[in-house]
């Protein structure tokens, strides 16, 4: 646990993840694509817990995350939504029901973002085609919890749409 934490992160809390287009986003197809949650495999996909998060750094998260995407990919990028999803999904979601944890969550609070936290894939549990299926699966669970950015908190990332 971080330094900076407000405490373990709990099954029932609810975690954020923000969605940048066009890099989670199909191409032809307009449809968020599995690769969106990849960054869980490798250096952790950064999230924000909800009960923590204020609405500075849910904006000040959007425009590091866009500014760092523009930058990397030399044209503009824009959010399309968020994930707003609990905890417990990722963590009580298993591979084939053989109740093989596929993610971990874990508190990863910085100074300037105590409300951090990051979503890893349990990779010695798969091999490259299960990684690539247990992503999908987590995908089509977490679209239950998908708010477009006119929607997300009552607008609040809405500027940073692609009409904005």
């Amino acid at each position: 646990m971080s330094r900076y934490s407000p405490g373990v992160v709990m099954d029932e809390e609810m975690i954020i993840r923000l969605v940048v287009s066009p890099a989670d986003i199909h191409p032809t197809e307009d449809r968020i694509i599995s690769s969106a949650l990849s960054s869980a495999e490798s250096f952790g996909l950064s999230t924000l817990r909800s009960r923590y998060a204020t609405e500075v750094d849910i904006i000040e998260t959007a425009e590091e995350v866009l500014a760092r995407a523009t930058k990397n990919s030399g044209s503009r990028r824009y959010l399309v939504g968020a994930f707003e999803a609990p905890v417990a999904l990722f963590r009580r979601m298993d591979a084939n029901k053989k109740l093989t944890r596929v993610y971990g969550v874990y508190d990863t609070a910085m100074v300037n973002r105590r409300s951090h936290a990051d979503v890893f894939m349990a990779l010695s549990n798969f091999a490259g085609g299960a990684r690539d299926k247990a992503r999908k699966n987590m995908l089509r669970l977490l679209m239950d919890y998908f708010h477009p950015v006119r929607d997300f908190r009552g607008g609040l990332i809405a500027r940073f749409g692609q009409d904005a």
